[in-house]
């Protein structure tokens, strides 16, 4: 890249959501929009011109605007940016074309709600270890009856903010979910809390997968089960060929939803497995710069 960019630690979970916004301006109040960002507290002061940023559609003294619902959970930018479009565009989106247009007694937002709801019962969304997080509680609603989000995408409340631990910045959720934390030892021999409260050092290398029983020596590639005691080690892909193999479906699936543990023989879902890997850390690009270039990519060739 041209221009530098600051290095920082940070969870190799990086954050990237999609977002939707609520016009409480008297004049525009009604109105939506819908993003993708990597800091939700920073977006919604962009989106408000409290600080420099923000997208076109949102300027020219069109807010305030309440950020009230972002989904994350996503692995990648590119994922995170397919789900904006497809929900910005559904009557072009291939898997969402089936929808009804809005009625005219349908709120926009209740209609924004509805093809988020469709879209968490097709593919590929709906089997992505995503989590849907009401940021304000006066917009909460129920999602279309019958078509619900699927068991393992659970519905959170609360706040995303940036903390800053020492001189590093870390995405925390407050309310349901969970916090890593960066201890003070060298990277090498960092430990962090899992879903289940779990600690794991990093630095202890485990070499032999349980299921295929080939050694490696790239712990990228390994996975633990998350079960406190239990000591289960395997590739990722050989779980995850595991759990699709437990579940018998018919269809040609590459990421599973749930299993069984073949050690503790636990039900595990497949996204806090994914969680718990991630939670390392890894010297990496500060994700602000690629913001307002994925916005405006959004403003001039999504919407």
């Amino acid at each position: 890249m041209e221009n530098e960019v600051n290095e920082e630690i940070k969870l190799t979970d990086s954050f990237y959501g999609v977002y939707i916004l609520y016009n409480i301006n008297p004049k525009y109040k009604g109105s939506v929009y819908i993003g993708f960002t990597v800091n939700p507290e920073r977006r919604i002061r962009q989106h408000n011109r409290e600080i420099k940023g923000g997208a076109l559609k949102t300027g020219h003294n069109r807010g305030p605007w309440d950020m009230v619902l972002i989904i994350h959970g996503f692995r990648t930018r590119c994922a995170a940016l397919q789900f904006e479009w497809a929900w910005q565009n559904p009557k072009i989106s291939k898997r969402l074309s089936h929808l009804a247009n809005k009625s005219r007694n349908e709120s926009v937002f209740a209609y924004k709600i509805r093809i988020l709801s469709e879209m968490f019962n097709v593919g590929p969304w709906k089997r992505l270890p995503l989590t849907i997080q009401w940021l304000k509680q006066e917009y909460i609603c129920d999602f279309p009856i019958g078509r619900p989000p699927p068991m393992h995408i659970p519905i959170a409340y609360g706040n995303i903010e940036s903390a800053k631990i020492g001189d590093k910045v870390i995405k925390t959720q407050h309310g349901k979910g969970h916090i890593a934390c960066r201890s003070n030892e060298s990277k090498k021999d960092k430990i962090f809390e899992s879903l289940h409260g779990k600690t794991q050092n990093l630095s202890n290398k485990v070499k032999c997968c349980l299921i295929c029983n080939l050694e490696s020596n790239n712990e990228n590639v390994l996975i633990n089960c998350i079960v406190e005691g239990c000591t289960h080690t395997s590739h990722v892909k050989c779980l995850a060929d595991l759990f699709l193999k437990q579940s018998k479906e018919k269809d040609d699936y590459i990421i599973p939803i749930l299993g069984t543990c073949p050690l503790c023989k636990e039900t595990l879902m497949w996204g806090d497995i994914l969680k718990q890997k991630k939670h390392s850390v890894e010297t990496q690009s500060d994700d602000s710069d690629y913001e307002q270039t994925d916005e405006e990519m959004s403003d001039d060739q999504f919407m």
